[in-house]
């Protein structure tokens, strides 16, 4: 237990020196606050839809999980998980949805077509959060520390610095926010 609690401490810590670097390299590849903010406003929307496209299964899971890998039921474990899997799915896959139509209808607007193309992009990610939430929450039941959170607290920032940094070189040195968009997409 200990080492496992050293080990989650030590990606939190991680992640979040690493969330500083990729706040800084986006901010400095990027032409102004205004792509800037417009950016992190879209990450910070898909976090926070994708927790909540995860319907709260990641704990749910987490508890039932635990029981049945204590009483060795196994086929109950993965017919609960093959469920959860299709109802998060389903559920953030309907938000990432909404959140196109959103943009296309209501951000879609005069001079609103960057912000609109920015949602419509970072929306694919919605089920992707979701269901790494979920998968954090599997893998807690069977005591993966390691793959329940260096996914998301340092692989993933680590691939967006990177992505970042290659889509900068590639196009000559003017990364617009739907290129930072892309980046975050494919590090998802």
């Amino acid at each position: 237990l200990a080492s496992g609690s050293a080990m989650v401490g030590l990606a939190k810590v991680g992640g979040v020196g690493l969330l500083f670097v990729m706040q800084v390299v986006m901010a400095r590849l990027l032409q102004g606050a205004g792509d800037y903010g417009l950016v992190v406003w879209a990450m910070s929307l898909v976090q926070v839809l994708g927790v909540i496209a995860a319907l709260g299964m990641q704990k749910t899971v987490l508890r039932f999980a635990s029981g049945y890998l204590a009483q060795r039921q196994f086929p109950n474990l993965a017919l609960m998980v093959r469920h959860t899997r299709r109802l998060v799915l389903g559920a953030a896959t309907l938000v990432a949805i909404l959140l196109v139509a959103w943009a296309w209808f209501f951000a879609g607007g005069e001079g609103h077509a960057l912000r609109a193309r920015v949602l419509m992009i970072v929306a694919m990610c919605v089920p992707m959060v979701a269901l790494a939430q979920l998968n954090a929450g599997i893998a807690q039941a069977h005591r993966w520390y390691a793959l329940a959170f260096m996914p998301e607290r340092l692989l993933r920032p680590l691939l967006v610095i990177l992505g970042c940094g290659i889509a900068y070189v590639s196009i000559a040195g003017t990364m617009r926010p739907d290129h930072a968009a892309w980046v975050i997409l494919l590090s998802t």
